[in-house]
């Protein structure tokens, strides 16, 4: 293995560590089924609902293509570093408990999309361990909040786990939001 094919190995190693959904929350991060298809599919027609080519692009990833990751990080870093870089701790906690992701509201920034880019540029290295506790802290609360959604109501789980409405929400999402002003 050359030294470039090991180096996007032991990042996608790396992020996995942190999470094994990672990938997954980096791409709902960073974009909409639009920009994702622009992206990722060059406008390409498939039947393929979003969350099966997601499910693609997240097993090329881990198989370290090395075109497919360099979108992803291209994409994430260029954001970052035009809206994010250097703000206080503080200020980054404020940032999070916002809730936006830059998809729907077109800004907003997430820890993971952070540590993404300090793995990827060796900058601001000092915050990494800061922006793991964030995004694992985000993840268990997502994860605990969802839980007693469908603890009060069984019938969502079942609901939400259907393909249908999974593609039927992302495109309701789209629609919804298509127009949506980037100062909201």
């Amino acid at each position: 293995m050359n030294k470039v094919n090991k180096n996007i190995m032991v990042l996608i190693e790396n992020l996995l560590l942190i999470n094994k959904n990672i990938f997954a929350d980096l791409l709902i991060d960073n974009f909409s089924s639009i920009i994702f298809e622009e992206v990722f599919f060059n406008n390409v027609k498939s039947n393929k609902s979003f969350f099966e080519k997601k499910i693609e692009i997240i097993a090329e990833i881990k198989k370290g293509n090395k075109k497919i990751l360099k979108k992803l990080i291209n994409f994430n870093n260029e954001y970052v570093k035009k809206n994010y870089l250097n703000l206080s701790e503080k200020k980054y906690l404020e940032e999070f408990r916002k809730i936006k992701i830059r998809k729907i509201f077109g800004r907003g920034i997430n820890p993971e999309q952070m540590i993404l880019y300090i793995l990827t540029t060796n900058d601001m290295e000092e915050y990494l361990d800061f922006f793991k506790k964030e995004y694992l802290n985000l993840r268990q609360n997502l994860c605990e909040e969802s839980g007693k959604i469908f603890e009060k109501a069984p019938f969502l789980k079942k609901i939400f786990k259907s393909k249908n409405f999974q593609k039927e929400f992302e495109n309701y999402l789209d629609i919804k939001f298509k127009n949506i002003k980037k100062e909201i």
